[in-house]
C-alpha cells in the first residue's frame, strides 16, 4: 500500500509537469529512474501492482484504467 501511494504521488507530480504522452510514457517505462539502471535490483525483487501495470502498459498516454482497489 505504501509503495502505491508513493507511485500515486509521482504520477501526479509528472502529470502537473506536462500532458504530453510520449513524456508521460517515458518517464512510466523508466520506473521513474534518475539514471539507467537504477531500478534493476527493485524490478528483480518485487511485481507490479495492478495500478502499476495498468500505467505502465498504457501505451498513448490517454487511457486511464479503473482498479477495484481505489
Amino acid at each position: 500500500m505504501k509503495k502505491r501511494n508513493k507511485f500515486e504521488k509521482q504520477i501526479k507530480n509528472v502529470e502537473e509537469e506536462t500532458d504530453s504522452p510520449a513524456i508521460l510514457n517515458d518517464v512510466i517505462e523508466s520506473g521513474f529512474e534518475q539514471y539507467p539502471g537504477q531500478n534493476e535490483n527493485q524490478k528483480e525483487d518485487s511485481l507490479l501492482s495492478p495500478l502499476e501495470e495498468a500505467v505502465q502498459h498504457n501505451i498513448d498516454g490517454k487511457t486511464w484504467i479503473t482498479t477495484d482497489d481505489e
